[in-house]
């Protein structure tokens, strides 16, 4: 019989590349921090692409950036090119939907006023029933774009899509401190004498507001005196500064002259011889 020669040797068998990826389903384009992809037993070494163009993906890593992105819906890939004895490698494909974030908002503001001490906010744009509205930086959400009777203070509008509930950048508002209202003018009347008609002063006298009679003609000078009145006619008189106006003032009025008796005449009767 022939002779046999027996000879041993290690036989390595490598596993193809395999695995797969995930993402949420859809982002809103607002997210400004990367998504990172979920990888699932994904062999290394493969690049990442995105179809259509539009989508920000980092092509090491899967990584996605909503922010910049183009609104759309894209097809996820990955893939690995063959090497040496180990066939290229597709992963399955996954489909992302960046959605649009409503826009800036746009807002009518209304500031209170010497009567309305509230204001108001409303979205004027963008509007439509796929839209809900806050003015307290999303806490709260509500479908009318009016906010009446807001009290003085400092206010964040944002715009939600209500079917993504994708939110809009942020619209800072102001609703300012109510304008204060000057103080009812005070008129001080003093009565006449036997040598002069009565006189009128503003007693709370304001140099820096501007008051206003009814009916018109009299002034107010330094001190309050009110000069131009005509005796006997009633008036009330209002202040006003740069933007609101009192209450009118009690009405008052300057009396005449006091009448001064006549000087006495006396006659003087001769004495007679039966009487003084």
């Amino acid at each position: 019989t022939g002779c046999v020669n027996l000879r041993s040797f290690q036989l390595n068998i490598t596993a193809g590349p395999s695995g797969s990826f995930s993402y949420s389903p859809s982002y809103c384009e607002s997210v400004i921090a990367p998504q990172p992809a979920t990888l699932v037993g994904l062999t290394s070494g493969g690049v990442f692409s995105a179809t259509p163009a539009g989508l920000i993906i980092d092509p090491s890593t899967g990584a996605i950036t909503p922010n910049g992105s183009t609104p759309n819906t894209y097809t996820v890939h990955y893939d690995i090119a063959a090497s040496g004895s180990c066939p290229a490698y597709s992963a399955p494909t996954f489909t992302v939907t960046i959605n649009a974030a409503p826009t800036t908002p746009v807002v009518a503001v209304v500031q209170p006023t010497c009567t309305v001490t509230t204001g108001s906010i409303t979205v004027t744009s963008p509007l439509g029933a796929g839209y809900e509205y806050s003015v307290d930086n999303g806490a709260n959400y509500q479908s009318n774009p009016a906010f009446p009777g807001l009290p003085p203070g400092s206010y964040i509008v944002i715009v939600r899509d209500i079917s993504s509930s994708c939110v809009s950048p942020t619209t800072p508002v102001t609703i300012n401190t109510p304008p204060g209202s000057p103080v009812i003018p005070t008129v001080t009347t003093t009565a006449p004498t036997c040598t002069a008609d009565g006189s009128s002063i503003i007693s709370n006298y304001d140099s820096t507001v501007t008051y206003t009679f009814n009916p018109l003609g009299p002034t107010v000078g330094a001190g309050g005196a009110i000069t131009g009145m005509v005796i006997g006619t009633s008036y009330t008189v209002t202040a006003t500064n740069t933007t609101c106006t009192s209450a009118p003032s009690a009405s008052f009025s300057n009396a005449a002259m006091l009448t001064t008796p006549a000087v006495p005449t006396i006659t003087t009767t001769a004495a007679t011889c039966t009487a003084d």
